[in-house]
């Protein structure tokens, strides 16, 4: 039997019993067309037979096997793979089988499928400050959806979601080159002081981005169809740069307590843009169309964009050069 070939083959250095104990279904390995068949009991680690003279290459080819089961998978430029098949499984050390992908140390990761939570769950989740995710132009995708409700005047009247829940991603330091959508959140709180997201397209979630009181720098970006916020930025203590980015058709679509908005467009949503009261927001070079309000709260000041039929608004300070309805704005 197997323990008899070790003892007689007197070479401790090939024994690979803590190897094959770890197994725990049964498999075939076929080398030159002679077999060793597994079938192992995890109690006892016997039940193996083989013919001795492959032992060595038998060993080489199982711990083969095991080591390739054990490595995460990376990219050609070195990043660390997720894609639907290894979340199942678990992509890397320290993240467990199943949503959410768990990721425990910094460091740079990118999608290679969509990946799409089961069970109402998270889809990436981080615990430490310094995670790039790139999305790679897949989808990250939750249960729910979303629509609006548009009246003759083009103005939105509601926005509303059903079956979102949880979050797309929680933590990450840099997100860019995706979608994200049917979540309760899309992007969380990073687990650092500052959150980058370029080049995504985030739609049919409760808020969008919520980073709360941290940094944030958003660039060339998309926020589509929140049933509460887009960018949701209550915190005093938030400072937010957002540049080149549409919103449109969300209940809100920025809430920008302290920072600066600019090159953006703010369409048909119930409440463009707010300003947060102890906070000090400036808006320039955007334009605003078809919204319900345009630019609400005191504490902003707006220079140099363009107002076109909206219902109400903008308020605050107007820092001229500012066109409404085709107009200098009164």
């Amino acid at each position: 039997d197997f323990e008899s070939a070790i003892r007689e083959q007197e070479r401790p250095e090939l024994s690979f019993a803590p190897a094959v104990a770890a197994l725990s279904t049964p498999f075939t390995v076929r080398c030159h067309h002679r077999r060793a068949r597994f079938s192992v009991r995890p109690d006892q680690g016997k039940g193996v037979e083989m013919d001795s003279k492959n032992m060595p290459r038998l060993a080489l080819l199982t711990a083969l096997l095991l080591a390739s089961w054990a490595a995460p998978v990376r990219a050609g430029d070195g990043r660390l793979e997720i894609n639907q098949t290894c979340a199942l499984v678990g992509c890397f050390a320290g993240d467990a089988a199943g949503f959410p992908v768990e990721i425990a140390s910094a460091g740079s990761y990118v999608l290679t499928s969509n990946l799409a939570p089961t069970g109402g769950l998270s889809g990436i989740t981080t615990v430490a400050d310094g995670v790039v995710v790139d999305l790679n132009g897949f989808e990250l995708r939750g249960p729910g959806s979303c629509s609006a409700t548009i009246d003759g005047t083009s103005r939105p009247t509601a926005v509303a979601c059903v079956g979102i829940s949880s979050f797309g991603l929680l933590g990450p330091s840099v997100v860019r080159k995706g979608t994200i959508r049917g979540f309760s959140t899309a992007i969380g709180t990073p687990a650092g002081e500052t959150l980058r997201v370029a080049e995504v397209v985030v739609t049919q979630n409760g808020n969008g981005i919520a980073a709360g009181s941290r940094g944030l720098i958003l660039t060339d970006s998309v926020f589509l169809l929140h049933s509460v916020s887009g960018v949701p930025g209550t915190s005093v203590a938030s400072r937010y740069t957002i540049r080149g980015c549409l919103f449109e058709r969300n209940n809100q679509g920025l809430y920008l307590a302290n920072g600066i908005a600019t090159e953006s467009s703010f369409h048909q949503n119930l409440e463009a843009l707010r300003s947060n009261a102890g906070g000090q927001a400036l808006v320039a070079n955007a334009s605003f169309t078809a919204n319900v309000v345009s630019i609400s709260g005191a504490n902003v000041a707006y220079r140099s964009n363009v107002f076109d039929n909206n219902a109400s608004g903008p308020t605050g300070t107007d820092l001229g050069s500012n066109i409404c309805s085709g107009a200098p704005c009164p």
